[in-house]
Order: C-alpha cells, then sequence, then structure tokens
C-alpha cells in the first residue's frame, strides 16, 4: 500500500464517524499540511466517494453520499465493540412466541422452537463474517473474546431483520402501517396505526404506536404482528407523552398479573442491583425496611422472588397470596419432616399480633 493510498483511507476512516472536521483538525489528525488535504480529497472525489469540503469560517470536511459506498474501517477498539454487540444480539437466541404473557418480573421466557432467519442468527452470521475480515494480529483477540464471553441475557422471541426495518422506515417516513395483532389468548386483529417508536425492553421488541380506530396510543409485541404492511398513507408525527413508551410498556405487561405488595430489610439501591431487570416499585423508608411491589404471572414465582431478594422478605398483601406462598412453604417443609416446626413458628406469630391487636383496639383510660 502506497502512503497515498494509506492516507487516503485513513481520511475515509476518520470521516466516517459522521463529524464535520475542519481543515485545521483534520490535517493535524493525519499529520499531514492542509495543501495535502485539499490533494487527498480531490483524489477521493474522482475515486467516487462522497467527500464534501466548505471553505470559510464555519467550514470543514465531511463525508456524505457518493457513487461508491466507502470501506467501513475500523480500529481496534471499534472492531471489539462490534464483535461483543453483535455476541450480545447472537446470544439472545431466536424464539418464536408460544401465546404465553410477557415475560417480566417472572424471569420466564416463551419457550418454544428455535427458529431460523431472525435477528439472533443474522447477528452471528456477521460476527463470523467480521472475524474473517479481520487481520491477522487481531482474530487471536477476537477468537478468544468469543471463546470467553458468556452474555447473561435471556432468551428472547425471534425476530425477522426485515420486521424491524419495516418498521423503522414506516417510522422514519411517517407513514401508517396495517398489522395483524395475535395477542396471548385472544383472537387476532387487525389495526391501522402510526407508528412512533421501536422499543426494546425485558428482552423483546414493542412497538408504540397511535392506533386509528381506539385513538388512543397501544403497544404491540412485535413477535406477535403476523403482518406488517406500510400503507402509502403519511400522518403527521404526534407528540409522544414523557415516558408514554415505558409506561404504556408497563401498564401492558401487569395486565392480568398479580400485584404483591413485600417488606424488605434491604435498601432500595440494594434491591434494584439484586433484580436489575425486574419492574418493581421500590419505596424506601427512612432507616426501615423498603416497600416492594411486584407484578407476577403466577403466584408460585412469589417463593422464588423472596429468596433472590436481598435481605429478608415477607409478603404484606394480598392475603391470599401470602397464604399460597405459606401453604407451598408448608408443602416443602412435609417433604423433608420440617412442616411442624412452621407451623408452630406461624401460631407464635399469629398469638403476638392477636395480643398486639386487642392492646391496640382498647379504648385510653
Amino acid at each position: 500500500m502506497t502512503e497515498t493510498t494509506g492516507r487516503a483511507l485513513e481520511m475515509l476512516a476518520v470521516l466516517q464517524t459522521g463529524r464535520e472536521l475542519t481543515g485545521p483538525e483534520l490535517a493535524a489528525r493525519l499529520g499531514v499540511s492542509e495543501r495535502t488535504l485539499r490533494r487527498d480529497a480531490e483524489r477521493l472525489r474522482r475515486l467516487g466517494y462522497g467527500i464534501e469540503s466548505r471553505r470559510g469560517p464555519g467550514g470543514g470536511y465531511r463525508l456524505t453520499a457518493g457513487s461508491r459506498m466507502p470501506p467501513l474501517l475500523l480500529d481496534d477498539d471499534e472492531a471489539v465493540a462490534m464483535q461483543v454487540g453483535l455476541a450480545m444480539v447472537a446470544a439472545t437466541g431466536d424464539r418464536t412466541a408460544d401465546g404465553s404473557d410477557d415475560g417480566a418480573a417472572d424471569g420466564a421466557a416463551d419457550g418454544a422452537a428455535e427458529v431460523p432467519g431472525g435477528i439472533a442468527e443474522a447477528a452471528e452470521q456477521a460476527r463470523a463474517k467480521l472475524v474473517q475480515l479481520l487481520p491477522p494480529r487481531l482474530r487471536p483477540r477476537a477468537g478468544a473474546l468469543h471463546d470467553a464471553l458468556e452474555v447473561g441475557v435471556p432468551s428472547a422471541p425471534g425476530i425477522g431483520a426485515d420486521d424491524l426495518s419495516a418498521l423503522a422506515q414506516a417510522i422514519h417516513d411517517h407513514r401508517t402501517v396495517r398489522i395483524e395483532h395475535v395477542p396471548a389468548g385472544r383472537e387476532r386483529t387487525r389495526r391501522e396505526v402510526e407508528p412512533h417508536r421501536l422499543v426494546h425492553r425485558y428482552a423483546r421488541w414493542y412497538l408504540l404506536a397511535w392506533d386509528r380506530a381506539r385513538e388512543d396510543w397501544r403497544t404491540f409485541r412485535v413477535d406477535r404482528l403476523q403482518a406488517i404492511a406500510p400503507t402509502g398513507a403519511r400522518f403527521t408525527p404526534r407528540t409522544v407523552p414523557e415516558g408514554a413508551g415505558g409506561e404504556h410498556l408497563r401498564e401492558g405487561v401487569r395486565r392480568g398479573r398479580q400485584r404483591v405488595e413485600l417488606e424488605v430489610s434491604a435498601t432500595a439501591a440494594e434491591i434494584a442491583d439484586a433484580l436489575p431487570y425486574e419492574e418493581l416499585e421500590l419505596s424506601p423508608r427512612e432507616g426501615g425496611p423498603t416497600r416492594v411491589v411486584a407484578h407476577v404471572r403466577d403466584v408460585a414465582w412469589v417463593p422464588h422472588l423472596l429468596a433472590v431478594l436481598p435481605g429478608t422478605a415477607r409478603v404484606l398483601e394480598p392475603a391470599e397470596v401470602r397464604d399460597a406462598v405459606l401453604a407451598q412453604a408448608r408443602a416443602v417443609l412435609a417433604a423433608h419432616g420440617a412442616d411442624s416446626t412452621l407451623r408452630r413458628d406461624e401460631q407464635a406469630r399469629q398469638g403476638e399480633l392477636g395480643s398486639s391487636c386487642s392492646e391496640d383496639d382498647q379504648e385510653p383510660g
């Protein structure tokens, strides 16, 4: 590679960041004079690359669309970052929705078979191609990274890259979309919506859109959209209420779930650190326990929640959930021959509560 060719490639690499750099800034980055810089820019233009330069105060150089697509030039750290990002997407594992409810606050993923052609598979293919294009000095580093990396992300329903692209393009172009939505345990519905946001949460993709028929904001799980058909109709973008995407998402996930209130002898920060992926409402008390509200799909999940929470946790309400948890505890203890101990402890606790209530109910003397 000649010095001129290497310098031109370096100029393309610097300008690919998307920033506009002044002549002195770019010349300093490349270690050349501004005169040499102008010659190299002109040489790249003749080769079909979109090097735009503006003279005068506030002017500079930037990369625009040309007749040729410039090569993707990554430095060592950028190549490593891309490997990590692609590995994280690939680790989600493609899953098809099995009709179960959204997984959040219960740790359960949709347990369906893997499907080919999803975005996770595409990420793994892209990662493999990137490895082949790396210079020999970086390949051992990439191989070591792949072998050593364990990505702790939950598996996710399979999403096609074409579906995400179609929705993203419709959002960008402000075009309405016709969708067929198949919610869990309910009939298929056909909607015409104005798409505004793609939200990635709970290891799933959601679409925040204005439902024209219902005249309200709605969120849809993308993996439950059986058909996505952008129309030619444009819409005027609406002002998305602050926090609307996350709030609608939370409400959608909580719909039909059991609300459970807990008391935990740990700080809100310790609880958030122990359960970073859970949607918990935390109400800290100065010098006291933290009140925690969780929304679970099944009461059977509550004992696991109690076990993973830091400190000591107990169920406050509703009473039927507390009773169900105690029943599960008795069943476990009975299987190990320790049920009588729990019964004695529970009777003692009930006796203390009864004594406390009788004192509280007395009229002052």
